[in-house]
């Protein structure tokens, strides 16, 4: 993607693709609405907004809340939870927040509640992506909150003013089909493959103020330049952002998921080429998506994210050659060549000799 600075005169919020955290035996007991909160925001603003709480245990529970900022952990986009002293200010929200005037909330058996929240944006607030997390846990004994045991919900803010698009690709390449995201660094690309799956990876580092969703395609062609159709598998997803179904194509979806990549920050996705895909009808009536297909040859996948003149795009070529059973089919042709000459022979001339036997012929050399 070719780098951009745009001056707008709004503010949004974009979702990272991950939802509320839970942990502990306590909180499992809690579920919170919404997971995330998303906001349009200008200098000066205060937003106000609502957590709603459902107790489905059987006990009272007494929760304090917390509020934290998060940042891009590792390579998949999963979010790390940061005190504000430790955060880049510019991508900090976390101090902005206040949640029920600071009092403790009470939830009775098979209660709800809902907790107010307020967010005051500084008139001097840093445009760009804001991003905090809003956290519900019992207090521990000592009064503190106990940080292993809470749920929360997630808070994106997008300030207006001047937004820089800013990224690149960092890499796209054919790795063994066992690849993790965090492997990548560490992990060096493959050119030769036995035979299917490939994993295509692509890395996109994000030097923009605001968070960036790449999404795009990858199409394999074959050693002749035909375009091999169909090879992917696209998620329909709804308007929140949940998959209603899916759908066979010919090219291999990136980032289906509609994962954002944090501002300054690096983020990893890994698609599969796994042959051609085709609905397996079960007898129970249900159906699945299987894959079929032998590719042997040289194949070139290429890579296009976004469309038209802010397009990028990028190619890495793959050789697959089923080894095994292409090395038995050759042992095996080299021994109907070779051999069977030297057999007929062979046999030929124990034909011969049986029948000089049978017939008392004698040999007249």
């Amino acid at each position: 993607m070719r780098l951009l600075r745009k001056t707008l005169s709004f503010a949004g919020i974009w979702l990272l693709a991950i939802c509320a955290v839970t942990t502990s035996v306590s909180a499992a007991s809690i579920t919170i609405t919404p997971p995330k909160f998303e906001y349009n925001a200008n200098p000066g603003e205060t937003i106000r907004g609502v957590v709603k709480l459902n107790n489905q245990g059987s006990d009272t529970l007494t929760l304090i809340q917390s509020i934290q900022d998060f940042v891009s952990s590792g390579e998949t986009g999963q979010p790390s939870f940061v005190d504000a002293s430790e955060n880049n200010k510019a991508l900090s929200i976390s101090n902005w927040i206040n949640v029920n005037d600071n009092r403790v909330t009470t939830i009775n058996p098979n209660g709800n509640v809902e907790v107010p929240f307020t967010i005051v944006i500084p008139s001097d607030a840093e445009p760009g992506g804001h991003y905090g997390a809003i956290f519900f846990s019992p207090p521990a004994a000592s009064g503190q909150v106990a940080i292993s045991e809470r749920i929360g919900s997630l808070v994106l803010v997008r300030v207006s003013g001047e937004i820089s698009e800013a990224g690149k690709l960092d890499r796209f390449d054919a790795y063994t089909p066992t690849l993790t995201e965090d492997q990548i660094l560490k992990t060096s690309s493959k050119f030769f493959f036995g035979s299917l799956p490939v994993t295509l990876a692509m890395r996109w580092e994000n030097q923009g103020n605001v968070h960036f969703k790449p999404t795009g395609k990858i199409e394999i062609y074959n050693t002749f330049g035909m375009k091999v159709a169909p090879v992917g598998v696209k998620s329909v997803l709804n308007e929140r952002g949940v998959e209603t179904g899916k759908e066979i194509v010919d090219y291999i979806p990136v980032n289906n998921a509609q994962g954002n990549v944090l501002a300054k920050s690096f983020r990893t996705f890994l698609e599969k080429w796994e042959g051609e895909p085709y609905w397996f009808y079960n007898e129970n009536g249900t159906k699945e998506i299987r894959h079929k297909g032998f590719p042997i040859g040289m194949y070139k996948a290429v890579l296009t994210l976004g469309s038209g003149e802010d397009a990028t795009t990028a190619t890495t070529h793959i050789l697959v050659l089923p080894w095994k059973e292409v090395g038995g089919g050759i042992v095996l042709l080299a021994i109907l060549i070779f051999g069977f000459p030297r057999f007929r022979k062979w046999n030929n001339k124990r034909l011969e000799e049986k029948y000089r036997k049978k017939f008392n012929v004698k040999d007249t050399e």
